[in-house]
Formats: structure tokens, C-alpha cells, sequence
């Protein structure tokens, strides 16, 4: 018979902070992690993070736990660009969701 041994909140379980702007270990990278509203994606904002990745992650992209994105190896000189791009200076995905 089973015997369960672990709870919903295991007191071990560390979250990490996964948003914003983050040095890699590689010199002259970063990589960014954008808040998604309740981890919910559109059609276009998928095609749309699609093309940020392209341009400026090397056409890589990665999702958390937490359902939210990280554009890895950014680099540190292309990171105001992708920052200052209207999807993500006007849209609903932030690197700081509470401003």
C-alpha cells in the first residue's frame, strides 16, 4: 500500500526569480524573464515571442514552472532593444509585473 509522505507546501521548495534582467555566466550575455498573466498565451503573442527569440535568443525561448518566459542569451548590448520592443514595452508581458 501507498503511503503518501509529502505535503501540497513542502517546506524545502525554494522559488527562484525568474524575471527581469539576469547576468549570465557567459561574459557579455543576459537573459530575461517575462511575466505572463496567469500563465495565458494568445496566438499572435505566441508568433510574437516567436520573433523576439529570433532576433535576440537566438531562436531560443523557455517557459517556467510558473508558465512564464525566459529569453536566454541575450546579448548585454541588445537587451534596451529587446526591452524597448512594442510588444513588450506596451504589452501585457512585463519584466516587472508590478509597475
Amino acid at each position: 500500500m501507498y503511503t503518501h509522505t509529502h505535503t501540497h507546501t513542502e517546506p524545502s521548495f525554494e522559488r527562484r526569480d525568474y524575471l527581469g534582467v539576469h547576468r549570465q555566466k557567459q561574459t557579455g550575455y543576459s537573459w530575461v524573464g517575462l511575466h505572463v498573466p496567469v500563465g495565458r498565451f494568445r496566438a499572435f503573442e505566441i508568433h510574437e515571442l516567436g520573433r523576439l527569440a529570433e532576433k535576440y535568443s537566438g531562436g531560443e525561448m523557455r517557459l517556467t514552472v510558473e508558465q512564464n518566459v525566459i529569453f536566454p542569451n541575450v546579448r548585454d548590448e541588445e537587451v534596451a532593444s529587446l526591452l524597448a520592443d512594442p510588444f513588450i514595452a506596451g504589452g501585457r508581458f512585463k519584466i516587472n509585473p508590478g509597475t
